[in-house]
């Protein structure tokens, strides 16, 4: 049977060096507002004000600028890299989005995972279009196990 314990975000990360990074300008003083699992409600109005002038629906805030905590599992990584909105998710600890080697791990592949002359955005979009292994690993296991009778 596949192994159901929850991975946090600080054993996913456990060992990585991040590497590669997106090459834009990161808000750090809106980022600096926003505490381990929160998101931009955390921060200022005049700082909301400043990142999103034509925020005009409060209700999607809360999947705006989310900050990850060391102590839970990610949540899933999506295709779509638009800075300053809900992807890319913020490290737990530094004013800053995940390095691509960081994805890799909290998708569970090898960090050192290959990419045909794809930029960051590029990279990000694979990893958010994939089946992560180990949840794929699971399903094979269960499959063989339950159905399979082997």
């Amino acid at each position: 049977m596949p192994n159901n314990k929850i991975v946090t975000i600080k054993e996913a990360l456990e060992g990585v060096t991040a590497k590669t990074f997106a090459n834009i300008k990161y808000p750090i003083e809106l980022m600096k507002q926003i505490p381990q699992g929160k998101n931009i409600t955390s921060a200022s109005k005049e700082l909301v004000d400043k990142y999103f002038p034509k925020l005009l629906s409060k209700k999607f805030m809360k999947d705006i600028m989310r900050r990850d905590s060391w102590d839970k599992p990610t949540c899933t990584v999506i295709k779509m890299f638009i800075p300053f909105a809900m992807e890319p998710k913020i490290h737990p600890a530094e004013h800053r989005y995940y390095s691509i080697e960081e994805l890799c791990a909290l998708c569970s592949f090898p960090t050192d995972w290959k990419f045909a002359n794809l930029n960051y955005v590029q990279r990000h979009a694979r990893l958010g279009n994939a089946v992560m292994p180990n949840f794929m690993k699971a399903i094979a296991e269960t499959i063989k196990k339950e159905i399979l009778k082997t």
